[in-house]
């Protein structure tokens, strides 16, 4: 989302969103959904039949599904608050250099979050990051025990209520100081 935030500032086009009867940031944001939807519906079928032909089984729970939603709106928010950061920055890309480096080290993209130090695991379960990736798949590999996974949602949860609410109130603070230009 951080992107289109920033391309459509640049282009001037969000000035015509916002003229719309409808929240421009509602339109970017579910544009990333459909976008997202559609991904999966077109790679489902090949990543299934890799699976079938590879002899590979998943045990891919409710709990499993309802972890990666979380952890898709999770990053969401988190890169549409960085695309925030346009309107007051011109150019964000260091911004969005640490957003990446962040999630990387911090989601067990890097490396599974069991190979850091406890300290570190420890920091990470409080942190958003872990919910976008480690957790889901965590819970597919039945690594977590319920508690876990009820504490994990709990807190995935929390971010979630955090992100949204700090994406609303810079989004209302973003509007009051764009300044449109042009025809």
């Amino acid at each position: 989302v951080h992107f289109d935030i920033e391309r459509k500032l640049r282009s001037g086009s969000l000035s015509l969103l916002l003229l719309q009867p409808f929240s421009a940031l509602s339109y970017l944001i579910f544009r990333q959904l459909g976008d997202k939807i559609m991904s999966v519906v077109l790679r489902l079928p090949f990543f299934l039949l890799i699976m079938y032909y590879l002899h590979i089984s998943i045990d891919f729970n409710l709990f499993a599904l309802l972890a990666v939603v979380l952890g898709f709106f999770t990053y969401l928010l988190i890169s549409s608050l960085f695309g925030m950061l346009s309107f007051w920055v011109t150019d964000t890309g260091g911004f969005v250099g640490a957003f990446y480096f962040f999630a990387y080290l911090l989601s067990g993209e890097l490396a599974p979050l069991a190979f850091y130090p406890e300290w570190f695991r420890t920091l990470t379960t409080y942190l958003p990051y872990r919910y976008v990736l480690s957790f889901p798949i965590e819970i597919i590999l039945h690594k977590l025990s319920s508690t876990e996974i009820l504490i994990g949602f709990l807190i995935g949860t929390g971010w979630l209520a955090i992100l949204f609410a700090l994406l609303k109130i810079l989004w209302s603070r973003a509007l009051r100081a764009y300044q449109a230009y042009g025809n």
